[in-house]
């Protein structure tokens, strides 16, 4: 069944629902909204506590070196506190609609069984969808058991720097991977291990999964999730041949928009702008 426009739009970190993303605030006037899907990006503290939050450093602390008792004092914007992942489900699962999704991009690895713990004490289970730049993130949500749909995302490397890169580079040859492959941003394919694109190194495990990988990301019900300039005719090929679904960031201009959403195989457009967007829309 193919999806409308509307249908097709998620909510980008809770933007222009408050002046700044992720915040508490947000979260209450977006459970106003007729948008259906919403995602979040959560960092795990050195204490093994999970917070809503994109960067891996807040105001000079960086996550996974600092207690959650340090990054509960701190104030992202006026007097919002950092979320906890456990008081946003809280906030999710009593003040918005039940048939409302949202999208849990998990951003450290290791905190798999955590994050379970948390979607399951508040009934979020058929609400719930994983994204990971890791593949063994991904394979260890379905170890646990948990059936939500995974979603390979890709990790721009170069923000992360030189640790990252030795992190992610570990992390995912744990699993076998036949070769990489990269895409460029020329609508087409390159098999290397890298690309400068843009200003990022892009490491994008998405043509050639390994079988492992691509068996666990079918059953799940999930896919791939790609910034918006890599979308081409090969990897909305690849996703159909396979049954996964494509997801793609973000896109905030309504024509923009109006074009991704007319394509045939994407499943689900992230926007910046979605309230906007919606209102446009919907005219």
């Amino acid at each position: 069944m193919t999806k409308s426009p509307v249908e097709k739009l998620l909510s980008h970190r809770f933007r222009g629902y408050a002046p700044v993303e992720h915040t508490f605030s947000g979260f209450l006037e977006a459970a106003k909204s007729s948008v259906r899907y919403f995602e979040i990006d959560t960092r795990a503290s050195k204490d093994g506590v999970l917070y809503v939050f994109h960067d891996p450093y807040i105001q000079g602390h960086s996550f996974p070196q600092t207690e959650s008792s340090v990054l509960d004092g701190l104030k992202i914007y006026a007097d919002e506190p950092v979320p906890r992942l456990d008081d946003a489900l809280g906030v999710f699962s009593k003040k918005f609609p039940t048939d409302r999704v949202f999208c849990l991009d998990v951003k450290d690895i290791g905190f798999e069984k955590e994050h379970i713990r948390l979607i399951e004490k508040h009934g979020m289970e058929k609400q719930t969808a994983i994204v990971s730049w890791c593949a063994l993130s991904l394979m260890n949500f379905s170890r646990e058991g948990f059936s939500a749909p995974l979603f390979l995302s890709h990790q721009s490397l170069f923000s992360y720097g030189l640790r990252g890169r030795f992190t992610e580079f570990f992390a995912q040859n744990r699993i076998k991977v036949k070769k990489y492959n990269v895409f460029t941003g020329r609508n087409v394919f390159e098999s290397v291990p890298r690309e400068l694109y843009q200003g990022y190194f892009h490491s994008l495990r998405c043509r050639t999964l390994p079988d492992n990988l691509l068996r666990v990301i079918q059953k799940s019900g999930g896919g791939v999730c790609v910034a918006k300039n890599l979308v081409c005719p090969e990897l909305v090929s690849y996703c159909a041949d396979n049954g996964l679904k494509l997801w793609i960031y973000s896109v905030n201009e309504i024509n923009s928009y109006r074009r991704f959403a007319a394509m045939d195989g994407i499943d689900m457009i992230f926007s910046d702008r979605a309230e906007s967007i919606l209102k446009e829309l919907i005219k």
